[in-house]
């Protein structure tokens, strides 16, 4: 489970919505994969340049505990798809997501 304390009531159609449903479901299958170690570090990238920064640390059995690291967004729009996450720990393991459209998205472990 991931605590995502930037998360708002949207519809599905919604990119932000899209992107905290997308981070969870990534981060839940990189450390189920037990290739990953928390922290995971996340960052997305919007297609029109907007930009957020995670921190995801383990928490007393609730799963990651989320803190922002950094945020740009040049026109004040949110996340526009495409929307690339990449995720990475402390041993240089890292993951890539990329969210086309609306609910389709892949995940893919880098080597």
């Amino acid at each position: 489970m991931v605590n995502h304390p930037h998360r708002k009531k949207s519809t599905e159609d919604d990119p932000m919505e899209q992107l905290s449903s997308a981070i969870a479901e990534m981060l839940t299958e990189c450390l189920a994969s037990g290739e990953f170690k928390a922290p995971l570090y996340i960052v997305a990238i919007g297609g029109n340049g907007t930009t957020q920064a995670y921190r995801g640390a383990e928490s007393s059995g609730t799963g990651l505990d989320m803190s922002m690291l950094a945020e740009h967004d040049d026109d004040g729009q949110g996340f526009r798809l495409p929307i690339n996450l990449f995720v990475t720990d402390n041993t240089g393991k890292a993951a890539r997501m990329l969210i086309e459209q609306t609910n389709k998205h892949e995940m893919q472990i880098l080597h």
